[in-house]
């Protein structure tokens, strides 16, 4: 910021004052913060993406049981101190695994010597390694809620794009406005000081008898009128000037006014910013059906038949020592090995039918949404490009009309000095060449604010605005 506050006090040109101040805009905090929405976006994508993330658990218990058992050692008193450790994944598509390790303690002090042939100890160790899977068959609402997730990044990032296209363009109408009221302010003053030199010259007259005194007044009215004409766009001037300031955070103070400039723009120049095949809001629409396509799909898979497929296998090792436990648990021959099949049929159906209708409904309204927004906006950019026509031969129109108006005004100021006009004639002539170059100013706002409009729905407002030059 402070290297633009310096460049802003070298003189510059037109292009170069817009080109600091864009540059400013883009490095704004009010840029900043729209800008962290996408920060934001891709966080919770991320967040989404990984919800299904690796997970470690450990776990430590003890055990005092002397329940009765069909085994009669197993009636016996034991307490167990256990300790595990496992990591476990879930996915989307690809089922659920886990591995784990176990380590038991067996306090066997109070078994019966008979009881304890097989071990030299009243303390046993078992080691026991298990692995888990898990996989849904039939019903895919994991998949889809994968494909949802990424869905819903695009479109947040094509809503990301649309607000920080928006606030592109409202920066640029800023500007836009900013140098139309300069360009006014010019033209007052210009009209104001020949009012001024008007008054002089008629005073004389009427002191020298060639004119009367209404034509002094008159003279006069004008003046004070030019005048509060000039106070008023000053003052519109300045609130639109104070809103730019207030986004890039510098003054611009008024010695600069006098480099802005205002040059026609050819729209061949621009006409690649100013066409396209989609608009940016439609594409995020065209999402936001798709994600409620997916989620009454995902509904109907949830509320669907469930076909789980379950495989395990274990493996362990007793000994009186703990690290031979756990070595022999590693080629361990007593295994475990387990499969299954579990299918499930949901019986619940008193929401189920009002939940679907909804979601249907909401489906229903997303397309009426997206094929009337889709009509308008290609009403809105068949009415810019046939108004940009209007405009462009408005300007070449007022352009010739100041070109015959000045004439009128020169011929019939030396009329009047001739006496063969009277001053209304005259200051009508003033008034309408005035209102000529007025007319030109708005045109060339029309004209340009249409373009930058186009551009923005075509989603190229950036692009148009880094290569626009006055």
């Amino acid at each position: 910021m402070k290297s633009l506050c310096l460049l802003l006090l070298l003189p510059l040109n037109s292009y170069a004052i817009f080109t600091k101040l864009y540059q400013g805009y883009k490095n704004s905090d009010r840029l900043k913060e729209i800008s962290l929405n996408k920060q934001f976006s891709d966080l919770d994508y991320s967040l989404n993406k990984n919800k299904y993330d690796w997970n470690l658990s450990a776990d430590i218990g003890q055990i005092d049981s002397s329940l009765q058992s069909l085994f009669s050692f197993s009636s016996q008193r034991t307490i167990k101190n256990s300790k595990s450790i496992g990591i476990s994944k879930d996915s989307f598509k690809y089922g659920s695994f886990q591995i784990s390790h176990e380590q038991t303690e067996y306090d066997l002090s109070n078994w019966s010597s008979g009881s304890l042939n097989n071990f030299n100890s009243d303390k046993v160790f078992e080691a026991k390694n298990v692995f888990s899977y898990t996989y849904e068959i039939l019903n895919d609402s994991n998949g889809l809620d994968w494909e949802i997730i990424h869905l819903q990044n695009k479109a947040e990032n094509l809503g990301n794009k649309w607000t920080e296209d928006q606030d592109h363009l409202d920066f640029y109408n800023a500007y836009l406005g900013v140098k139309h009221q300069i360009m006014l302010d010019r033209l007052y003053k210009e009209f104001k000081a020949k009012a001024r030199k008007r008054v002089r010259l008629i005073r004389k007259r009427v002191k020298d008898g060639l004119s009367r005194s209404v034509d002094l007044n008159q003279a006069n009215l004008a003046l004070l009128n030019q005048e509060e004409q000039v106070l008023k766009n000053r003052a519109e001037l300045r609130s639109k000037v104070a809103a730019i300031e207030e986004i890039i955070k510098i003054s611009i103070p008024e010695s600069r006014y006098k480099e802005i400039n205002w040059t026609y723009k050819e729209y061949k120049k621009y006409s690649k910013y100013l066409e396209g095949t989609s608009y940016t809001e439609t594409e995020r629409l065209k999402l936001l059906n798709k994600i409620n396509e997916m989620n009454i799909s995902k509904y109907d898979e949830s509320i669907g038949h469930s076909l789980g497929l379950s495989l395990s296998y274990a493996a362990n090792a007793f000994d009186d020592q703990q690290g031979e436990a756990v070595d022999d648990s590693l080629s361990s021959t007593t295994v475990d090995k387990a499969i299954a099949l579990t299918y499930s049929i949901p019986l619940g159906l008193s929401n189920r039918s009002a939940v679907r209708k909804k979601m249907s409904l909401q489906k229903i309204k997303s397309d009426l949404s997206l094929r009337n927004r889709t009509g308008q906006l290609d009403v809105k950019v068949k009415v810019l490009n046939e108004n940009i026509k209007r405009y462009n031969r408005g300007i070449k129109l007022n352009s010739e009309k100041i070109g015959f108006a000045e004439k009128v005004s020169k011929e019939n100021r030396r009329l009047y000095y001739r006496g063969k006009v009277s001053f209304e004639e005259t200051l009508r002539a003033d008034e309408n060449l005035i209102n000529t170059k007025i007319s030109f100013m708005s045109m060339m706002y029309l004209y340009e604010s249409s373009i930058a409009e186009l551009a923005f729905l075509n989603g190229n407002i950036t692009p148009y605005l880094t290569s626009y030059r006055d």
